[in-house]
């Protein structure tokens, strides 16, 4: 701790002399000091404050699936008040940096500077966490304005699965980060021959397999529908192998942790739409999403969705590929 300061000088010296020009493993390795020295200011402990699920879904998860059950109401645990500890001035700056960080072109920067954010906002007061958390939102919006710039929406997308993994996302904010998500999961733009935004939607499945392993079903009860919508359309019509598997992956997280009610058709489609039956982009836009469309006929709650998806943003897909895989799915779903 005597010598945090003096460090923290000099990693704020060589990030302004070299302002992103440092090698990838300096870099790395610098993100990783600054998180050091974040933690060795805070109290040496989480943060009471913290969303904690608890053994309580259990019991409303056995009820959900006994015929005539009551799920019982979700009990709050009593937190102590914790005592007012003045944070180290130091701290704007690590927070500061990490978040710039989140933005650098190497994915391993990016994921160290996501975990270091995560252990941070665990131990800082509930107010001081939700303004990182609001200021991690605010980038990832702007993120969605700088096209071309798939770096940012990734770290963001990285961190918010960081915070919401440790309890440090607060339920207010929740519906804010959804609307987020569900958007970088249909991010989809061709940078390069070999390089699109295959990572930023990958990113956001991590996203949504982290709330399902942190929130209660009541906490997410109202976000439920616009998720799930939003994984079954990327694990059946994603251009990506590894985006549609980590989608249907975070979907039957999702089913398993709020229970087979909470989420329209969850065990069907997870029957369908699973590891193996969507490796293959043809079998999946084809036999697994006409499968999908057929759950009950017409009362399907997906069906107008996936029609639409592949309307409105598959035709227009920058690989031919798509497009035309596209135009066969909606023929299949339209008989």
């Amino acid at each position: 701790l005597t010598h945090a300061d003096a460090l923290l000088e000099a990693i704020l010296w060589i990030f302004h002399r070299e302002a992103g020009k440092a090698e990838v493993e300096k870099t790395r390795l610098l993100v990783k000091l600054l998180q050091r020295i974040g933690t060795t200011l805070l109290p040496p402990r989480v943060a009471q404050w913290r969303y904690a699920r608890g053994k309580r879904v259990s019991a409303e998860l056995n009820a959900s699936l006994v015929p005539g059950g009551t799920t019982p109401l979700e009990q709050e645990e009593e937190v102590e008040q914790e005592p007012h500890i003045p944070l180290p001035l130091q701290m704007e700056d690590v927070v500061h940096l990490l978040l710039l960080n989140l933005a650098h072109p190497s994915t391993v920067v990016r994921y160290s500077a996501s975990k270091g954010l995560g252990r941070i906002c665990e131990r800082l007061p509930v107010e001081c966490a939700d303004d990182v958390v609001v200021a991690l939102l605010e980038k990832m919006l702007k993120g969605f304005e700088e096209e071309g710039n798939g770096s940012i929406l990734h770290g963001c997308c990285v961190a918010l699965a960081e915070c919401a993994r440790r309890g440090v996302l607060s339920v207010n904010r929740l519906e804010w980060a959804t609307e987020l998500v569900v958007r970088a999961t249909q991010y989809d733009l061709y940078l390069t021959t070999h390089l699109n935004t295959s990572h930023v939607r990958d990113a956001a499945c991590y996203v949504c397999w982290s709330l399902a392993r942190a929130y209660s079903p009541s906490a997410l009860m109202p976000l439920l529908p616009s998720l799930a919508t939003a994984m079954i359309l990327g694990s059946l019509f994603d251009r990506e192998v590894t985006c549609r598997r980590a989608s249907a992956a975070a979907f039957q997280e999702n089913v398993g942790r709020m229970g087979g009610r909470s989420i329209i058709l969850g065990i069907e489609i997870l029957t369908l739409a699973d590891y193996q039956s969507v490796g293959g982009r043809k079998e999946s836009y084809l036999e697994v999403a006409r499968a999908v469309a057929g759950l009950v006929g017409a009362d399907n709650p997906y069906r107008r969705s996936m029609i639409l998806h592949l309307a409105s943003v598959r035709l227009r897909h920058w690989d031919a590929n798509i497009r035309k895989l596209a135009s066969e799915s909606l023929e299949n779903l339209a008989h």
